[in-house]
């Protein structure tokens, strides 16, 4: 007799777990080439080595008023203070007075702000880029500099 009054309970717990398991879950991932804010595809959310002699030094997010406030001189050399930063940091090193100088000489001759023209917008996002043939090993050569 003790045993009948948990049976509703138990055909409660049943019934609810049928309901809730049953159902069918449908997941919308984004495609992959799915194109996000101002343009830039997800890939371009990667720093480091993007090819053999491409390396992405530094992805800088301005906001609007940063933006205008901002000439595109001031953009780059803060775009640049970032990769100098992050260069080291890839290096696993703190850069000497003459590593500093061959790092920001490289940057000056193969380095590339993107994009050219500034648009100010909600977000604005910049990229700073260094490609040049042998990049590794130039990499390399700053790293080995007394």
């Amino acid at each position: 007799m003790k045993y009948f009054r948990f049976i509703p309970a138990l055909a409660a717990l049943v019934i609810l777990s049928f309901l809730f398991c049953g159902r069918e879950v449908i997941k919308n991932n984004p495609p992959d080439d799915d194109v996000k804010s101002n343009g830039y595809n997800e890939t371009f959310k990667k720093t480091g080595w993007i090819s053999d002699t491409k390396y992405r030094a530094v992805i800088y997010i301005l906001t609007y008023e940063e933006c205008i406030a901002s000439t595109r001189e001031q953009i780059e050399e803060k775009i640049k203070y970032e990769a100098i930063k992050h260069l080291q940091s890839e290096m696993k090193i703190i850069f000497t007075r003459n590593q500093s100088a061959k790092a920001s000489t490289l940057m000056e001759n193969y380095g590339l702000m993107s994009p050219d023209e500034i648009n100010c917008t909600e977000n604005n996002i910049f990229f700073y880029d260094i490609e040049k043939k042998d990049l590794k090993l130039e990499f390399q050569n700053i790293k080995n500099t007394k």
